[in-house]
């Protein structure tokens, strides 16, 4: 029970203390003391510029992605009709029809032909090459009802 006194006296003591005013100001000790110091600098302006940037700002959209490269054109089939396999001097040969030069010639392997080189000839197809490397085959359509 005294330790409840001793708390509660201790706290009313510095409920007190905080709430006393403070004493009034020596106004006239402080005004000698004015007239005596040299004038007080005047404050510096406060530059309120970069205050006036927006903070919140969204950044710039990224820019788009470039667009991508277009695909290069298939290669497009020589202009020749294949026509037949003929042999001749025991090595086969392809009958074609060359529709820019306007003819039909007969073709063994390694033979050009409408800008391509003839690969294989084989008993019903006839491959060629191009420059690029692209290889190109022919088949021999049957007449229907033959087999």
């Amino acid at each position: 029970m005294i330790g409840r006194a001793l708390s509660a006296t201790a706290l009313l003591a510095l409920t007190l203390w905080a709430c006393w005013p403070l004493p009034p100001a020596r106004s006239a000790e402080l005004a000698g003391a004015d007239a005596a110091s040299p004038a007080p600098e005047p404050a510096l302006e406060l530059d309120r510029a970069p205050f006036a940037a927006p903070i919140w700002v969204e950044p710039p959209a990224p820019p788009p992605p470039p667009a991508p490269e277009p695909e290069p054109p298939a290669p497009t089939a020589p202009n020749i009709q294949f026509l037949g396999i003929a042999t001749e001097e025991g090595r086969r040969c392809a009958l074609v029809f060359d529709e820019a030069a306007d003819r039909i010639s007969t073709v063994r392997e390694g033979d050009p032909v409408a800008g391509c080189t003839i690969t294989r000839i084989s008993e019903s197809r006839l491959e060629v090459r191009n420059d690029q490397g692209n290889t190109f085959t022919f088949e021999l359509k049957r007449p229907e009802g033959k087999r």
